[in-house]
Parts: C-alpha cells; structure tokens; sequence
C-alpha cells in the first residue's frame, strides 16, 4: 500500500514539474520584450505593471490565432500585423512618445546590428 501512495506521489510531482515548466515556456517571450523595455526605458512601477499586461494580452491572441492556423504562414503574418495596429498605440499610451522612440531607435539599431554580422 505505501509502494503505491509513493508511487502516485512520484508521477503527480513529475506531470506537475512539466506542466510549470510548459507554461514557463510559454511566456519566455513576454519575459523577453518586457526586459528589453525595462532595460530602454525608463518607466514607473504603474506603466511597468500596465504594459506587462498589454504585452500579456498581445502574446495570448497571437497563440490563440496561431494555434488554429499553424500552416498558414501567410495568415499568421497578417494577423500579426493587424494585432500591431492594435497593440501598439497601447503600449505608447502607456509608456509615451519619447520611450516609444527610445525603443524604435532600440530595435532599429538591433536589425543593423544582426545586418552587418559577416559583412566585409
């Protein structure tokens, strides 16, 4: 009878560990964006919670769409740029015009960045 309760307790604790860790997964690009803003910007501790929601919000439509329309690569960049529409003029309402450029500007000096890799 014990063998058994360990036994359950083991395989409860082992799904349980690749549950959190799927979820865990599943915002890691969240987590990513949002560092890049903490890290350009400068924000309060109101428009750091705000945008974490909005980039929440953003990222949970956009795995919705994609998975129902994994094979269509055409749809998905549609909808992504549609929930750009959307989303962005949220994020400047909350961080502002001048965080808003200081992130253009960010990003902007990324794509050089990985443009000029291996150019002679």
């Amino acid at each position: 009878m014990d063998l058994k309760k360990l036994l359950v307790f083991v395989i409860v604790g082992l799904l349980s560990i690749n549950v959190f860790s799927q979820i865990q997964h599943k915002y890691k690009r969240v987590e990513n964006n949002y560092n890049k803003y903490l890290t350009v910007c400068d924000l309060t501790e109101v428009q750091k919670k705000d945008l974490l929601v909005v980039l929440n919000d953003r990222h949970e439509a956009f795995a919705d769409f994609k998975n129902e329309h994994k094979k269509d690569k055409e749809s998905l960049r549609n909808y992504a740029a549609e929930l750009k529409k959307v989303y962005s003029p949220k994020v400047k309402a909350i961080i502002g015009e001048e965080n808003m450029k200081k992130m253009e500007s960010h990003r902007g000096s990324q794509i050089k960045e990985n443009w000029d890799v291996g150019v002679l």
